[in-house]
């Protein structure tokens, strides 16, 4: 449905994309997820037609609505995009319904196709009772779910968020996010969703698109990504995790698990990959909200990773405690742990982790 062929988007000297390569199937939810200024919303503006590449092919299906080679460069109407902004961009002057209309109007479709197309989109996402009201009237949640509507009513076929959700309250963000996600599997919409936050695009993502400084780092599925980052920066970025420098055991592979002996001296194991079996210093994996914390590591099976550890400082966060501990050789690790795990500053503890939640990195 959407293919992204070495775009590049330059502000003078300044690369904001850089040879971005992407294929999107028909039907999937693909998010772009990375720090502030990283390239995600560039991206995007460029498929929707908002801001001009500076080189490479945008593909909509057939079609090639982009290319630098042939200067080819469709204007944002003839992409049959729609776009579904963080500051909602409603007219107050004009009702919900007109609102949601009003690019039906520009593509010159009838006053009675264009209420009727309102009127559908409103039913989708349950405001049909607003479409009198003035967007100023509404929630913050309720004016963007006009906001999708409007987008809905065009029939477009591909759907595009930038950071939809920012401005929102936590609560909101949870619900609108299950319910953009539910709108667009029961449509079989293609949707690219840009945000910030790993949380959300984890929930809605078929898969995640992981950018900085311009470039793809990684692109898999929600728990292929978290299980297995391929970079430090792919890593660190989504989830809490602790990298502790490691060097592989040769010959310890078997039953698909790897030996690796970490600066502490302790030896742990995590699900073989060739590509890790490697000489050399590497980086071993250990996700901060997977740690259990235990005084005695006596009754933990034999497939667990354990580091004695002390505990350095406590910090309480509600639904659970977050512990900075010190191994044996002054490595620092963080464990988040449920709210009844309480152990002391200076406490001497064990932090365990299963292997098959561990794993490595090499770059």
């Amino acid at each position: 449905m959407l293919r992204l062929d070495k775009l590049q988007k330059s502000f003078g000297g300044f690369h904001a994309v850089q040879g971005v390569s992407l294929d999107v199937a028909e039907g999937e939810l693909v998010t772009l997820l990375g720090p502030s200024g990283c390239g995600k919303s560039t991206t995007l503006r460029c498929i929707a037609g908002l801001e001009d590449p500076t080189g490479g092919e945008i593909w909509l299906g057939n079609n090639c609505v982009y290319s630098g080679a042939r200067r080819l460069n469709l204007p944002p109407e003839g992409r049959r995009i729609g776009m579904v902004f963080q500051s909602y961009a409603l007219w107050p002057h004009m009702t919900v319904a007109e609102n949601v209309a009003y690019p039906l109007l520009r593509q010159k479709i009838s006053k009675s196709e264009r209420e009727t197309r309102a009127i559908q989109a409103l039913e989708m996402v349950g405001l049909t009772n607003a479409k009198d009201s003035s967007p100023g009237r509404l929630s913050g949640g309720q004016q963007q779910r006009v906001a999708l509507a409007r987008a809905l009513a065009s029939q477009c076929q591909i759907l595009l968020f930038d950071e939809p959700l920012s401005n929102l309250d936590v609560r909101l963000r949870e619900q609108l996010r299950g319910e953009i996600r539910d709108l667009q599997r029961r449509l079989g919409i293609t949707a690219i969703y840009v945000t910030h936050d790993q949380s959300e695009a984890l929930a809605i993502s078929d898969r995640i698109v992981v950018m900085n400084k311009g470039k793809i780092v990684q692109v898999d599925g929600p728990d292929a990504l978290y299980t297995r980052p391929r970079t430090q920066f792919a890593a660190r970025f989504l989830g809490s995790v602790n990298l502790l420098p490691a060097t592989h055991i040769a010959g310890s592979t078997s039953d698909n698990l790897a030996r690796y002996r970490t600066t502490s001296g302790v030896i742990a194991s995590a699900p073989a990959h060739v590509k890790e079996h490697v000489s050399g210093e590497m980086q071993f994996g250990v996700r901060a909200e997977l740690i259990r914390l235990l005084e005695t590591a006596d009754s933990l099976p034999p497939d667990f990773n354990v580091w004695p550890v002390t505990v350095q400082e406590r910090v309480f966060l509600g639904e659970g405690m977050e512990y900075t501990l010190v191994t044996e050789d002054g490595q620092q690790l963080i464990a988040k742990v449920p709210p009844y795990v309480r152990l002391e500053p200076g406490t001497r503890a064990h932090a365990a982790i299963a292997t098959q939640d561990c794993f490595v990195i090499t770059d």
